[in-house]
């Protein structure tokens, strides 16, 4: 197992691509950055596959590919997406404190016990809508100011199976001192370590009321958190790519949640079930991934409240034309032609071997190692 290391980095991603290729044979994950994209009416035995590196930045990427723009299912157009939203949500943010205003992070969830996840998600979205319906809500909304939010769902499996929460990025108008108690309607007594109600019209109890109408026990005040929005929690690196004292802040959670790896040995999100289907050969693991896909299919990860984007002039672009998007400082380094992608790179699986290689070797040295793959293969013919 010496390829599958723990700590995935960036090409290891390719990896876990492939795994999800045997998952999901018939996805467009499957076919992504490994089918030939074709311009209109271009023969196959014309085109080629590009090799780049970048200027800025320590990275290496193929174009010439089809590729699928799942935020869900893909490893590697996931973390494209999720950076360029990042940085896009990051904008957004530092405009509005710039101009005043205040932003929190309200986390909610539910007991979880053992359902379908299709089932779970569509309960918890119809006590969601409940919740926002309300009247108390609504005065709430009035009181604090609210300008708009964003969302974005969570998922995990655990011990108790599926496990959904929400992640709601608040924009309020201004500072509101008194705003975490009157909202929550929660009050925590530090020595006896419990929280209590106070204000039977707060959001806690807003959102028990709503999630009990749809079937489900009694939150705990631990299931409802209410947060500055410049610091939702300390979570642990996503693949690779940040250190463990990684401050992870409200854009990193609203944008990157599904790629984090899960401290809780009780919870896998997603992407840590396809790590052990690709580490381990669990067959459970891959079962879970693939209803997590079918529910997922077409969903957004990012939920704007009406308005807002108009607000903040952000563009309006699909996951797939973001992931399409190529950096513009990037030098092209070499090309394959369609044979020796096909009959070498993919079927030795070693995309990410090219890419690591490209960071640091010249084309001539990536060449003779595709060239020395391709010996071996015939002498075993």
């Amino acid at each position: 197992m010496s390829e599958k290391i723990e700590n995935l980095n960036k090409f290891n991603r390719y990896m876990l691509q492939s795994a999800v290729r045997k998952i999901l044979p018939d996805s467009r994950t499957a076919k992504c950055l490994r089918k030939i994209h074709l311009e209109r009416k271009q023969p196959l035995y014309d085109a080629i596959v590009k090799v780049h590196k970048s200027i800025n930045h320590d990275s290496a990427f193929f174009s010439g590919l089809e590729v699928c723009g799942s935020i869900w299912t893909c490893p590697i157009c996931a973390a494209k997406i999720s950076e360029k939203r990042r940085e896009e949500l990051t904008r957004v943010i530092e405009e509005h404190k710039a101009n005043g205003g205040e932003l929190i992070m309200i986390t909610r969830t539910v007991p979880h016990y053992y359902q379908s996840l299709k089932e779970f998600l569509n309960l918890f979205l119809k006590a969601e809508k409940t919740l926002k319906e309300s009247n108390d809500y609504r005065k709430l909304k009035s009181k604090v100011g609210l300008i708009g939010t964003i969302r974005v769902l969570e998922i995990t499996h655990g011990e108790n199976g599926w496990h959904v929460h929400s992640h709601e990025l608040w924009f309020l108008e201004r500072d509101f001192p008194t705003l975490y108690g009157e909202l929550t309607g929660l009050s925590f007594d530090e020595i006896e370590r419990r929280y209590s109600v106070v204000n039977k019209r707060g959001l806690f109890n807003i959102w028990l009321e709503s999630a009990k109408k749809h079937g489900f026990a009694n939150p705990s005040p631990y299931a409802f958190d209410v947060r500055n929005g410049d610091f939702a929690k300390n979570y642990i690196t996503k693949w690779g790519k940040e250190s463990e004292s990684f401050k992870w802040t409200a854009d990193y959670e609203l944008t990157k949640s599904h790629l984090k790896n899960s401290k809780s040995k009780k919870g896998k999100t997603p992407f840590d079930l396809l790590k052990d289907f690709f580490l381990y050969a669990d067959k459970k693991a891959a079962l879970l991934f693939k209803e997590f896909a079918e529910c997922f299919k077409g969903k957004h990860q990012l939920q704007w409240s009406k308005g807002l984007k108009k607000k903040f002039l952000v563009r309006e672009i699909s996951d797939e034309e973001l992931a399409k998007e190529i950096e513009d400082k990037a030098d092209i380094i070499g090309s394959f032609s369609v044979s020796t992608w096909e009959d070498i790179i993919l079927k030795n699986d070693i995309r990410h071997k090219i890419l690591e290689l490209a960071l640091n070797a010249k084309w001539n040295d990536i060449n003779n190692f595709v060239q020395n793959i391709r010996k071996r293969q015939c002498l075993t013919q």
